[in-house]
């Protein structure tokens, strides 16, 4: 139900801008806009499917590698959060038949157990929507940038270098910038 409505807020934020551009007196190219639309639904739907649509074949295995380590630690954690939360219960069931796993933890220990592993669930389910939203704006800003030209006019150069420092030498980065006409 979350992951629902965190979608449908996204699209709607998404597609709210685009029209708001549409209506302001700067030109835009509708090309592009709709370029960009359809490879932010693609990635609403399937995510990694509106990096595929910009040819950023790189990005997909990414993208699933971090839904792929979130779901193993909403598991693990749900795991573990389960076996905590029955221990207790059976800690306080006042049935002798019972068994405690963990007799040598005492119940506050058994507790804070419990909410350390619900807490790191919550938040992984937190983050795999935060990652589900970042796949859609990656997906947009790469559309949207598709057309974007570095001239050849442009340039840029880091510089290591080494500074004198009281008694010693330390290390440093220039970076210059070159705009050529």
């Amino acid at each position: 139900m979350l992951k629902k409505a965190i979608f449908a807020v996204t699209l709607l934020l998404l597609f709210t801008k685009a029209h708001a551009q549409e209506a302001s007196e700067k030109p835009i190219d509708t090309l592009s806009l709709a370029y960009s639309k359809r490879a932010t639904l693609f990635s609403a739907i399937l995510p990694g499917a509106g990096q595929f649509y910009n040819k950023k074949y790189w990005k997909p295995p990414i993208i699933y590698l971090g839904f792929a380590t979130l779901g193993y630690t909403y598991s693990f954690n749900q795991k573990n959060y389960q076996k905590f939360k029955t221990a207790l219960v059976n800690r306080y069931d006042n049935d002798p038949s019972t068994n405690d796993d963990f007799g040598n933890i005492t119940d506050e220990q058994l507790r804070e157990a419990k909410d350390y592993y619900k807490r790191n669930r919550d938040l992984s389910i937190i983050l795999g929507c935060v990652w589900y939203s970042l796949n859609i704006i990656d997906a947009y800003v790469d559309a949207h940038l598709r057309t974007f030209e570095v001239s050849d006019q442009l340039s840029f150069k880091p510089k290591p270098s080494i500074i004198p420092c009281g008694n010693g030498m330390a290390l440093g980065l220039g970076l210059s910038f070159n705009f050529k006409q």
